[in-house]
């Protein structure tokens, strides 16, 4: 679908929340397949923003192109709204504004979000945008072992690092493969932490 996308999940008080940021070069083909997936794989408490480069009324822009069109019918047959209030955020050249950069939520996910372009640009083309939601995050409780760098026995956990990492943990599934490395990083420590 992108060129770029980074997906987030964030626990608020009211449920999950998945984040979508994308960016859709102008010139690149759209592959309906892969908005369709996008939208059905991350439903139901979602935002979808980025630099899609996509015009729709909808986004309040003055012109519709086929990509807008596409994400209408997405945001249709998803229950989605527009989060964008009519504020221009891509600064063209000449110094018209334009609406290139787009968010969608799920109506839940509408109801306490509110979309603001700021005058930041920090260095680029397009301003900042904000969005605020009505709904804590939770902050989960995390224990840190304390480990002491200076008595560690840096020799020991080289070579127990070099017993345990090995080609054999590493394989297709990206997610289980870093799991493993993680598990055996840690697995060196514990045995040479004083």
């Amino acid at each position: 679908m992108a060129s770029k996308t980074l997906i987030v999940r964030v626990k608020l008080q009211s449920g999950d929340l998945t984040i979508i940021n994308a960016y859709h070069a102008p010139n690149a083909q759209h592959n309906e397949d892969a908005y369709h997936q996008l939208f059905q794989t991350f439903n139901p408490d979602v935002i979808i923003l980025g630099d899609l480069n996509a015009y729709s009324r909808v986004f309040r822009a003055q012109t519709t192109d086929a990509r807008g069109k596409l994400l209408e019918q997405l945001m249709d047959d998803h229950n989605m709204v527009a989060l964008n209030t009519g504020a221009g955020t891509y600064i063209r050249q000449t110094g018209e504004l334009s609406h290139l950069d787009v968010a969608m939520a799920t109506t839940n996910i509408a109801r306490v979000a509110n979309w603001i372009v700021t005058n930041e640009s920090m260095g680029s083309d397009h301003l900042l945008v904000e969005i605020t939601l009505n709904d804590s995050a939770v902050v989960e409780e995390t224990v840190m072992p304390q480990c002491s760098y200076r008595r560690a026995d840096w020799d020991g956990f080289q070579t127990d690092c070099k017993r345990l990492i090995t080609p054999q943990i590493v394989d297709d599934d990206v997610i289980a493969s870093c799991a493993r490395l993680v598990a055996a990083i840690i697995d060196a420590a514990e045995i040479y932490q004083s």
